[in-house]
């Protein structure tokens, strides 16, 4: 589809059919350039995705109350200069979505790759399980700035996720596999029935719940080569130092394979 299709969609206001170039102005990528995204991460990697990418373009307006944004988008680049409504990028294969502002319930639902980024704060239910499926997300990484509701990463099925800010109650709660790391504070009953999968522990930890036993066995080789990727991430990931983190693994009831990396 090109832009000017789907700048040509209709769409109803009410009762009245009308254009969605009429509720929001799209522009190609040369006039995105030289407009509001000049900041140099955002700049960067627009640049990169651009030979891979078939089509690329902005929305200038508030979607907070527009849901399903980048549903099954593959292969598309959306940048977004305020906040969306809920199931951004639900089922999203590939391409880069760029947020502004925050994003509603279920960001990245059922993603499956590609780059999804907030700037703001993320609603509950992110990265989980749609009501009535298994899994969540299953691939691609999401970079949230803020912080994230409750029950994120419920059912996470794979991928990457990095949370600078907090984390609501429930989280990553019956997670199957993927890797999260949360710079913040978090919520209680975190990890609630883990089957496996990662969680790194930056800022504040909860308390390690009885299902979760200490296992720190010899992890240095594993533990150098994370942290070189820490420091892609600045603070507070910088921070995790070999020395002052311990390793739990459990959940389960004791037979699960997840792991927690947590600073003491």
């Amino acid at each position: 589809m090109t832009l000017d299709q789907i700048s040509n969609l209709d769409i109803y206001d009410g009762l009245k059919k009308r254009k969605l170039k009429s509720f929001f102005h799209i522009k190609k990528l040369s006039e995105l350039k030289a407009a509001h995204y000049s900041e140099k991460v955002s700049k960067n990697r627009m640049e990169k995705s651009e030979k891979s990418v078939r089509l690329q373009f902005i929305f200038q307006g508030d979607l907070s109350k527009v849901d399903y944004i980048g549903k099954c988008f593959d292969g598309c680049n959306v940048y977004i200069d305020s906040s969306v409504g809920n199931y951004c990028g639900d089922h999203f294969t590939s391409g880069y979505i760029f947020i502004e502002g925050s994003a509603g319930i279920h960001i990245a639902s059922k993603m499956e790759g590609g780059k999804i980024e907030v700037k703001g704060d993320v609603g509950a239910f992110g990265a989980a399980n749609l009501p009535g499926d298994k899994h969540g997300m299953k691939g691609g990484y999401l970079l949230v700035h803020g912080s994230v509701g409750e029950r994120f990463g419920q059912r996470m099925r794979r991928g990457f996720v990095l949370i600078r800010g907090n984390a609501g109650n429930f989280f990553c709660s019956y997670m199957t596999a993927g890797t999260v790391l949360v710079g913040g504070k978090v919520g209680p009953f975190a990890g609630f029935g883990m089957r496996r999968g990662s969680i790194f522990f930056a800022g504040e930890a909860p308390a390690v719940p009885r299902t979760f036993i200490s296992a720190n066995h010899d992890f240095s080789s594993f533990w150098g080569l994370v942290t070189k990727q820490f420091l892609k991430f600045g603070k507070p990931f910088t921070t995790m130092e070999f020395r002052c983190v311990k390793r739990f693994v459990g959940d389960r009831a004791f037979t699960g394979q997840a792991e927690w990396f947590v600073r003491i």
